[in-house]
């Protein structure tokens, strides 16, 4: 087998884990909101994602990791919807509230659709705060980018 072969073998590979994580992550989203951190067991996770138990535990070392990682999904989310407002056309009021709403709206939303939302960002929130915490940082980077760049081009 030829070396540009086992790559592509070795891509589309690396494609379906990534897909597989993905499901996993997102059926933990919606059960961390709809039961709880407390409630949701990896049972329910493998069957939510279609996938076997072991298979979830090939991907992460228990639930503390997944929570971590719908964190991080939610998180890039929002820092990726921040960026694309961020470099929208248009007055930099405009950006800039564009880039507000990325944010605090997501957040609003993640809060007021959840029963849990106390227990997800409370206890089981400090799981994942230093992700959050290097995400408000970026953002604010990002804010404080997309306004000094608007300075430099209309002094």
């Amino acid at each position: 087998m030829n070396r540009s072969r086992v790559s592509g073998i070795v891509a589309e590979m690396a494609g379906k884990d990534d897909e597989k994580r993905q499901r996993i992550v997102d059926a933990a989203t919606a059960l961390f909101s709809r039961y709880g951190y407390k409630r949701t067991s990896i049972e329910q996770l493998a069957s939510e994602a279609q996938l076997a138990k072991p298979t979830i535990y090939s991907y992460f070392d228990g639930k503390d990791a997944i929570f971590r990682a719908a964190i991080q999904s939610f998180c890039d989310a929002v820092l990726l919807a921040a960026e694309n407002a961020s470099r929208k056309d248009g007055p930099m009021e405009k950006r800039v509230t564009d880039m507000l709403v990325a944010k605090f709206t997501r957040y609003f939303e993640l809060v007021q659709s959840s029963p849990h939302a106390a227990e997800l960002i409370g206890s089981h929130g400090m799981l994942g705060q230093d992700i959050v915490e290097r995400t408000d940082e970026r953002f604010l980077r990002l804010l404080a980018a997309t306004i000094e760049k608007d300075r430099a081009l209309h002094p």
